[in-house]
């Protein structure tokens, strides 16, 4: 019995070591199931901080994506506008140039028409004043300027119709102003 009993101790003593190893075992277990709880916790809320990273930086270049698409479309409205102006610029331009030429023509027409004669009415009558204011002195009709010496003295009524109606204005002309090409815009 004795031997019985000392084998039951070493038996007690082999089951004690395995409960105790046992016991150790299911502590690591444990510790080390809430080890892998805690990573993968910590793994989960990483993971959750990174989608929310890459919604926020989705959102930011979705942000930036649409701010250059808005850039983009104002300098081509840009663009177009700074071509209109250049076309209207040119547009005015050429229409100043016209308007200029017009006038140019409008001049050339009214002195053509009105100086001229007026000049020579206003000469003619200033000759005949001074012949006839020689004549009624009693001074030598030979002081009368060559050119009056033939002609007839005109009478004030006939320099009035000289002013009035001079030759080259018999007919109405109209004189182009300049008009603006079909194509050209108006500018407001």
């Amino acid at each position: 019995m004795e031997a019985e009993a000392a084998a039951l101790s070493q038996l007690q003593l082999q089951l004690l070591a395995l409960v105790s190893d046992l016991r150790l075992t299911r502590e690591r277990e444990r510790a080390a199931r809430e080890e892998l709880h805690a990573s993968s916790q910590r793994w989960k809320e990483a993971e959750e901080e990174h989608r929310r990273e890459a919604r926020e930086l989705r959102a930011e270049v979705a942000a930036r994506d649409d701010a250059l698409r808005r850039l983009e479309s104002r300098v081509k409205c840009l663009e177009n506008d700074n071509e209109m102006l250049g076309r209207n610029e040119k547009d005015l331009k050429e229409n100043m140039e016209r308007l200029l030429q017009s006038r140019e023509a409008f001049m050339k027409h009214y002195e053509a028409c009105f100086t001229r004669p007026l000049y020579l009415a206003l000469h003619l009558a200033t000759a005949t004043v001074e012949c006839k204011s020689r004549i009624d002195t009693g001074s030598n009709q030979e002081q009368c300027p060559q050119s009056l010496k033939h002609s007839t003295i005109a009478s004030p009524e006939t320099v009035t119709e000289t002013v009035e109606k001079p030759n080259c204005c018999h007919e109405s002309k109209d004189i182009e102003m300049g008009n603006s090409s079909p194509n050209s815009k108006q500018i407001m």
